[in-house]
């Protein structure tokens, strides 16, 4: 699975790079109807939730996230016997968030590039692949929960 973290981090940071090198900030293009290109600079979290690029708050930020990103490698190295969705699940999380942190070190913010939009209806913020992967795993989560919550009620005893 750590194999599939370290290619997740540089095919990110490898889109991440060919996008700072194409566009200045705020610069965009529209590939495909509803999508576009730009480049943006999140110096917080998801949807730029506590953004802050210096003093205590941004030590304390990327502590966390440091703090979380080791929580579930060791989570990931002691789930050998879990489904498959579950160690994928974690692996892109940690894929999204490492990736993003090094982006913190690096340029100071997390570098977004995808927003999404038709006519005047936008996606309210700017997203990378990491977040995708991040969103999209938590979801793989939660179903696997779920999955497995279920089938282990069916398991249980009935009691009169």
């Amino acid at each position: 699975m750590f194999p599939l973290i370290a290619m997740g981090i540089v095919i990110d940071q490898l889109v991440k790079l060919l996008v700072i090198s194409t566009f200045s900030v705020g610069e965009w293009i529209t590939p495909v109807p509803g999508v576009h290109i730009t480049l943006a600079l999140n110096t917080g979290v998801a949807f730029g939730l506590f953004s802050t690029s210096q003093g205590i708050g941004y030590y304390l930020l990327n502590t966390l996230i440091i703090i979380f990103n080791a929580i579930l490698v060791e989570n990931l190295s002691a789930s050998n016997k879990a489904c498959l969705v579950y160690r994928y699940g974690i692996a892109c999380i940690i894929i999204g968030g490492f990736s993003n942190l090094i982006d913190r070190f690096i340029y100071g913010a997390v570098i977004d590039y995808l927003t999404f939009g038709a006519a005047w209806l936008r996606w309210p913020t700017i997203f990378n692949l990491a977040d995708v992967l991040i969103c999209t795993r938590c979801l793989m989560l939660l179903i696997s929960n779920q999955t497995l919550s279920h089938k282990f009620s069916k398991q249980a005893p009935q009691s009169a």
